[in-house]
């Protein structure tokens, strides 16, 4: 990108620590607003679900409301916090995932190596979910055969500006076609 006239700046940013400190907090208050949403859906046919799917959700039932409030409330101080950190910038990017796929056998029992896997997989994406940013990936490369992806994140409420300035890199990472087009 910068090979393009991108003007790139790596830094920390605070607020991702912040979020790590949430440990597996983050993970019960998702696992309850899942399934507040799919519960009596999985319910109905339990072995219809991915087994570590859903003692996931599951992990949602009897969780405490009053922790849970906290656990938002840290949250949004977050989130806030981020935006403060990228603001002046067109967006923040990082790799999608922090790593390619895993091979797919050793986690089809799940047990700890799909937990890791799982894991690790949703840990770049759960920034933009969990502090309600508008985000999206471009593939950028490959890695053995597998494609790689960068994600571009920005502010709530500016999806068109994130479009536009996807449709923009798209022929730096070699990746541009007549189907990019953004008006």
């Amino acid at each position: 990108l910068e090979g393009a006239g991108a003007v790139l700046e790596r830094r920390s940013l605070a607020a991702l620590d912040g979020l790590g400190e949430l440990g597996l907090d983050v993970a019960r208050m998702m696992s309850v607003d899942a399934y507040a949403v799919w519960g009596e859906l999985l319910e109905s046919d339990p072995d219809a679900v991915y087994r570590p799917v859903l003692e996931r959700f599951r992990m949602g039932c009897g969780q405490d409301a009053v922790a849970m409030g906290r656990v938002r409330r840290r949250l949004a101080e977050l989130a806030a916090a981020f935006l403060d950190e990228i603001a002046g910038f067109d967006a923040a990017l990082a790799p999608t995932t922090p790593t390619v796929a895993p091979p797919l056998a050793p986690l089809v029992g799940g047990g700890q190596a799909y937990v890791e896997a799982n894991m690790k997989a949703l840990r770049n994406t759960r920034v933009a979910n969990l502090f309600d940013l508008c985000a999206l990936t471009l593939p950028c490369g490959d890695h053995d055969g597998l494609t790689t992806g960068l994600m571009l994140m920005t502010a709530p409420g500016r999806e068109n500006a994130l479009l536009r300035l996807a449709a923009a890199l798209e022929p730096a990472l070699g990746r541009g076609s007549a189907h990019s087009k953004v008006s």
